[in-house]
């Protein structure tokens, strides 16, 4: 049966999304025009307004495809080891978390102004608690749905079509991890491949998705609580911290390498979607 994947493409997204920022800031600068612009009421809008945009372009794009989503979705043939894979992502949390303090460790080396600067900057959070409140859904309800179907689902399939599955797997998270534009690549990147893995091994996204919003979830508790400005107050003490953070992290690097290893040297592998429409 031919990859009906083919079908889909993500240049189109591109101008869609395109098109919808447009749109969004000609709304927003109408707004504060008329004095009705509001920082942090617009900010959330704009996350949800951006997965808003992403989910309608997949829904089209996978009925001009003939893709049923539910089908791409997937469901187990058997039950599901929630304990193995919740504990495989928090694991996978503190590599992100070790690969962050190893970035800073090494660039404070060069760079030390910019690494303490980053340190004790503030970021900024809704102030109120409604903001704060659809901001956790949006990162850990919306995000991890609308980028699973997006980045597991669509992608990789897409990408199948060409090349085999590991390699996909592997681009499809380098994509995913590069999009995110932050000093979490690396760990994002290695998150990308385990909620492949996930997908693949369970032929249910949502297994992917409940992970991802794990994930998000530890993070979100993170960026909401309460800050100190200047609690790195001078460069030795920064790096010592880092370095720290970096040799007690090894072993839980270690561990998930490991897993990774294992896991790709398996010859079971095989498209879910493929899978699940044979079922």
């Amino acid at each position: 049966m031919e990859n009906p994947f083919r079908k889909i493409k993500f240049w189109k997204l591109i101008l869609w999304m395109v098109a919808g920022f447009i749109l969004f800031a000609i709304a927003d600068i109408g707004l504060d025009l008329a004095g009705f612009r509001h920082e942090e009421v617009s900010s959330t809008a704009f996350s949800i307004y951006f997965y808003l945009i992403n989910f309608l372009w997949i829904v089209y794009s996978l009925k001009k495809a003939d893709i049923g989503l539910s089908e791409l979705i997937g469901r187990s043939s058997g039950p599901v080891s929630w304990k193995k894979y919740a504990g495989l992502t928090l694991m996978q949390v503190l590599v992100s978390i070790w690969a962050i303090f190893t970035l800073f460790y090494f660039v404070s080396l060069v760079f030390p102004d910019w690494v303490l600067d980053t340190f004790n900057a503030v970021e900024e959070t809704p102030e109120t608690f409604e903001g704060i409140i659809i901001e956790l859904v949006t990162i850990v309800l919306i995000a991890p749905f609308v980028e699973e179907i997006l980045f597991r689902g669509i992608l990789l399939h897409k990408l199948s079509a060409k090349l085999s599955l590991k390699t996909s797997v592997v681009i499809s998270s380098l994509i995913f991890a590069a999009l995110h534009m932050n000093e979490g690549f690396v760990g994002q990147f290695m998150g990308g491949i385990l909620l492949a893995i996930f997908y693949i091994e369970t032929k249910n996204l949502w297994v992917s998705i409940a992970c991802h919003s794990l994930n998000n979830l530890i993070a979100g508790i993170f960026m909401f609580l309460p800050g100190d400005p200047g609690a790195v107050a001078s460069l030795s003490e920064l790096q010592q911290g880092t370095f720290i953070a970096m040799i007690a992290g090894l072993p839980f690097l270690v561990g998930m390498v490991v897993y990774y290893v294992k896991t790709f040297r398996k010859q079971n592998w095989d498209i879910p979607y493929k899978v699940e429409k044979a079922a």
